[in-house]
């Protein structure tokens, strides 16, 4: 899985700022796609705190160290500045993100998307965590209540349809929490 002009449609969630590097205000990047050729050339992005605060960022270099992706921006020289951004993600156009593969998604493609169990509304995506073997989608349900998680498995979330926003649950087990 991978995830705007700030408007959702045109920008995408690509890496996530680890721990500082150095003393000089570098950080390592955590490609969310697993694919780290795109973030080598990277200018412009925007980065996005957990907390939802947004900063306009230029990359001043990224180069690979071994496994990891080594990178510095305008503005950040200390590592208690680098510190500071352990976190965040670095959103980036569309054009420069990782292509996605057959069954691979954006995050932010999936964030909101209404989500069905047999035609009836079920809920809202309201985030992905990443677990063990899969990820898990975040569900708040419809009518409030407990937010609820599936495993973002083909085996339980066969139908997704983003041009309509939405995904379809397998037809199984109820996924809502009960109070």
């Amino acid at each position: 899985m991978a995830s705007g002009s700030n408007s959702t449609d045109d920008i995408v969630a690509t890496a996530r700022v680890g721990s500082s590097h150095g003393v000089r205000g570098a950080v390592s990047l955590i490609s969310l796609s697993g694919e780290t050729e795109h973030l080598v050339d990277l200018g412009a992005v925007e980065l996005r705190s957990p907390s939802g605060t947004r900063r306009a960022a230029r990359v001043t270099f990224c180069r690979v160290n071994g496994t990891k992706l080594i990178a510095g921006f305008d503005g950040v020289e200390s590592r208690e500045a680098a510190r500071a951004l352990t976190g965040w993600e670095v959103w980036v156009r569309r054009s420069q993100a990782s292509a996605l593969r057959d069954e691979e998604f954006y995050v932010s493609d999936l964030q909101d998307a209404r989500v069905f169990q047999a035609g009836q509304l079920l809920g809202t995506i309201r985030g992905i965590v990443a677990g063990g073997p899969a990820d898990l989608l975040e569900v708040e349900q419809a009518g409030g209540g407990q937010p609820f998680f599936v495993p973002f498995l083909t085996r339980f979330v066969p139908v997704v349809d983003l041009a309509r926003h939405q995904i379809e649950l397998e037809p199984g087990p109820d996924w809502r929490i009960k109070p």
